[in-house]
């Protein structure tokens, strides 16, 4: 994922945890966006975005996630003010929502 938003002229910034993006964060408080599966070891990417939009409040988040279940997508809607995109992503799905 990440060499295909390097392609597509996006400065990136990759982390293995949620604990890891969190950091990055930390040190890069000018990321515009965080891009995030929802389903991950240790943080899931809810928590994760919570925790992101404390550190910076105008950060735009994108999940992305090949769960089907519809109550994933609500609690995404309730979660907050995050953006959802269906795996598999298409290269132009993926740019379209980055601009977005």
């Amino acid at each position: 994922m990440a060499d295909l938003l390097d392609l597509l002229g996006f400065e990136v910034y990759s982390a293995s945890s949620g604990l890891e993006a969190l950091d990055v964060l930390r040190r890069k408080p000018d990321i515009e966006v965080l891009l995030s599966d929802v389903m991950m070891p240790h943080m899931n990417g809810v928590t994760l975005a919570k925790q992101a939009k404390v550190l910076s409040p105008h950060l735009r988040v994108i999940f992305a996630s090949g769960y089907p279940a519809q109550d994933l997508h609500r609690a995404i809607a309730e979660s907050g003010d995050f953006e959802y995109l269906a795996k598999p992503l298409t290269v132009s799905m993926l740019a379209k929502a980055l601009r977005g």
